[in-house]
């Protein structure tokens, strides 16, 4: 059975700052596509929460793509997955 995916006020934030940056540079159209994009991903992660890896080995954080130029991070508990951030992976990380 999924987990339940649970959304940080930071990931939605940074999952909006993402938005406006889309917006702003390439349209409607594209942020539309980015957010199907993380629905699609984020069902497949809720189903196999192991699927990306681990920051650090024994670090219970992972890092998963959405776009080569857009990451998330999040944590795996037994009742839910915490979706903690998005970031540009043109940028410095905020680790």
């Amino acid at each position: 059975m999924p987990l339940t995916i649970v959304w940080t006020e930071t990931a939605k934030e940074t999952y909006i700052y993402v938005l406006d940056y889309l917006d702003e540079f390439w349209g409607k159209k594209h942020v539309n596509n980015f957010i199907k994009k993380t629905d699609k991903v984020f069902k497949l992660v809720a189903s196999n929460p192991q699927m990306f890896h681990n920051i650090y080995e024994n670090d219970s954080v992972r890092k998963g793509l959405l776009h080569k130029n857009c990451a998330f991070l999040y944590r795996i508990s037994e009742e839910n997955i915490e979706l903690l951030a998005f970031w540009d992976t043109r940028q410095e990380p905020f680790l």
